[in-house]
């Protein structure tokens, strides 16, 4: 009987203590993370893109200076990649935004979100600036396919320029994943179409 009483002491002990580090785990982890989601949490909210575009367009006095074609920052968030979104390396996905002002070049950067270093635009696939030079044309979205140079990772997009001019914007997080091996196409084509691209 002393046994197991002892036994049962020890086990509620290795019990409570595990429960009291997780607890504690998960308050530091927490803690150490809030800095990166508070940057993030300071964009509006994809719904109030539109009317935000239309009340800073609306106060043509206070704009009036502003050289045409030159965007100002918080006129522009992304709208793909969304948050958390998971993208398969070997798919062709449209990074789409929007934006209170008629896009006609763009400076892209894809950026480790755990070292903070950008990716060349050689390994990541994304060019570094796009251009248009017909007037009649406006860039709406750039296609993007996640390439095997592109490691299995979590990565942000960030605006570098707009118009000529620039800029900082950043995308919420996503994740670059690999297709397994022995994946048939077919299924292959359902994960590319499934996370919002295409093979």
């Amino acid at each position: 009987m002393k046994n197991f009483l002892r036994i049962s002491l020890f086990v509620c002990i290795l019990v409570g203590g595990a429960f009291a580090s997780k607890i504690w785990a998960t308050r530091e982890f927490t803690a150490a993370l809030r800095p990166f989601d508070d940057v993030l949490l300071e964009q509006p909210a994809m719904d109030n893109q539109n009317q935000l575009a239309a009340a800073i367009l609306s106060q043509d006095t206070q704009y009036a200076s502003t050289t045409p074609g030159v965007a100002v920052e918080d006129n522009f968030s992304f709208v793909f990649p969304p948050k958390g979104a998971l993208l398969y390396q070997g798919c062709t996905y449209p990074i789409s935004w929007t934006a209170s002002t008629t896009i006609r070049s763009i400076g892209l950067s894809l950026v480790d979100a755990g070292t903070r270093n950008a990716v060349s635009g050689g390994q990541s696939g994304i060019p570094e600036e796009k251009k248009i030079d017909n007037d009649r044309d406006i860039l709406k979205n750039l296609p993007w396919k996640v390439g095997a140079r592109v490691w299995p990772g979590e990565y942000f997009l960030e605006l570098t320029s707009l118009n000529a001019s620039s800029t900082a914007e950043k995308s919420y997080r996503f994740e670059v994943g690999v297709i397994p091996e022995g994946t048939f196409p077919e299924e292959i084509q359902t994960l590319c179409k499934n996370t919002g691209g295409n093979l």
